[in-house]
């Protein structure tokens, strides 16, 4: 295991991620990532718009609507570029006053460029996790880690979200992990029921007796009573690190649920994600991806973890943001 912690790094940085213009919190991330690798730990508008335009130029990288629409003059192109770049700057900018000591990045006095603060403070290792787990194309060697930690911190995150009396549990396989859910997807299901005071109302035949997944349900939560009746308030979770949670958000649901056992009170649906899904005024990216379920995303789960960071710092992607960390080279 060691080896591969010693292999982590980030790659493919060179190619600009396919998103749209107006994603600028997908950009922001990139213009992230590219400050933490390059060798003097610096990334400016000027360096953006000398890369990006000439990616996009000369490869064709970025989102499809990147610079799209009429031929543009010369001069058209380079305002044009210079308000995007503008935009996705004016997003690092908000973040560093949301995430506070949390944020692992400085500007110059000019506000034109971004640099990585020295020395960099656990609070700032906890949000380069985060950013890593968002860009997972980037950290292949170690992606595996970071989703089995991130599913930790969520379940973390949520007992910091519900009463001291709470029982908080990972229900997927977790490898790094493991709960009190173990074994055949069957089983488990009849172990959370009993937990839940409720029933299974679906057929073991519908189950392979292979199946050791988790049916969608990452992290589950309930506040017990001391009494033997059902009713209990209860959440499913859903990790997300990839863009897909917008449609897996509905995998923890409680319409997906529903046909596997009883709920006498529906549980609450929460989907956790890494990613900063902000505008620049704070406000959601896009909030009609949010499909009834209550998104934790990177900067709810700074708020939730500032006083559990001792849980984050035994984490092998504690060791995987310091390994990342020992990586400089030059971008141009």
């Amino acid at each position: 295991m060691a080896s591969k912690i010693a292999a982590a790094r980030l790659e493919s940085l060179e190619t600009l991620p396919r998103a749209a213009e107006y994603e600028t919190h997908i950009w922001a991330d990139y213009l992230e990532l590219l400050c933490l690798a390059n060798e003097d730990r610096e990334f400016s508008k000027a360096d953006a718009l000398d890369r990006f335009r000439e990616r996009t130029r000369d490869l064709g990288e970025g989102g499809e609507d990147l610079l799209s629409g009429d031929e543009l003059s010369p001069g058209e192109e380079n305002d044009k570029w210079v308000q995007l770049v503008d935009n996705w700057f004016r997003h690092l900018y908000y973040r560093k006053e949301a995430f506070g000591a949390f944020y692992p990045f400085s500007f110059s006095l000019s506000g034109d460029v971004l640099t990585v603060n020295d020395p960099l403070i656990l609070e700032n290792r906890f949000y380069i996790f985060l950013l890593l787990s968002s860009n997972l194309r980037h950290v292949r060697s170690v992606m595996a880690y970071l989703t089995s930690n991130f599913e930790f911190v969520s379940s973390e995150a949520l007992k910091k979200l519900l009463p001291a009396n709470a029982e908080v549990h990972i229900f997927g396989a977790n490898a790094l992990h493991p709960g009190k859910y173990t074994g055949k997807l069957w089983d488990k299901i009849i172990a959370l029921a009993d937990d839940l005071k409720e029933r299974v109302i679906i057929s073991e035949a519908e189950f392979s007796p292979h199946d050791t997944g988790d049916k969608g349900l990452d992290v589950v939560g309930w506040v017990p009573f001391n009494d033997p009746a059902p009713g209990l308030p209860i959440f499913f979770a859903q990790c997300g690190c990839t863009h897909e949670w917008v449609q897996k958000q509905h995998s923890s649901s409680h319409s997906a649920w529903n046909p596997i056992m009883t709920f006498l009170c529906p549980p609450g649906n929460i989907a956790f994600i890494p990613y900063c899904f902000r505008n620049s005024d704070g406000g959601w990216h896009k909030s009609g991806d949010i499909h009834q379920s209550l998104i934790i995303d990177r900067l709810r789960l700074v708020q939730l973890f500032r006083d559990r960071l001792q849980h984050f710092e035994p984490l092998l992607s504690h060791q995987i943001v310091e390994e990342i960390l020992q990586q400089r080279e030059p971008l141009f």
